[in-house]
């Protein structure tokens, strides 16, 4: 058990173990406004949109695992993939109800409306982000295990 406590603690703390801390900020930098770009021009053109989203959240993610090389930590991206879907699924039905309840209440909606937006798009964009390079990432530093015996 400690041993994946462990592992969760240098999972969450990869992004400033790196010595490339200000290319890394940079790069997330530039996944972030393309989610924001993919985001202003949904309402123009969904493809281009949700590639851009898509792309966004890829390179976020790429820029945050660049340096793992234990197959544990890809297990631990795995396995928060599959739980964190469902679970974001349900806050945001859970927060999509509690906004059509307080709908006469002005502030109350619009908090409970940007509540089930951000889960939403956690749940639809990031956690099979997560998986598909969990698994990709996965199976590669276990080729590279093989490849070294």
């Amino acid at each position: 058990m400690r041993g994946i406590v462990y592992e969760i603690r240098k999972v969450l703390l990869s992004v400033n173990e790196s010595s490339r801390q200000k290319s890394n900020l940079v790069i997330l930098a530039v996944a972030v406004s393309l989610v924001i770009v993919g985001f202003i021009l949904s309402s123009i053109c969904n493809l281009l949109a949700v590639t851009l989203i898509y792309s966004g959240v890829v390179i976020g993610v790429i820029t945050y695992i660049h340096c793992w090389r234990d197959p544990l930590s890809f297990l631990i991206l795995i396995g928060f993939s599959i739980v964190g879907f469902p679970v974001f699924v349900l806050l945001h039905n859970a927060f999509y109800a509690f906004g059509e309840i307080s709908k006469n209440i002005f502030l109350l909606k619009s908090i409970f409306e940007i509540l089930h937006a951000v889960f939403f798009i956690i749940a639809v964009a990031i956690c099979p982000t997560g998986l598909s390079i969990g698994i990709i990432g996965l199976f590669l530093t276990l080729l590279l295990r093989w490849k070294k015996r």
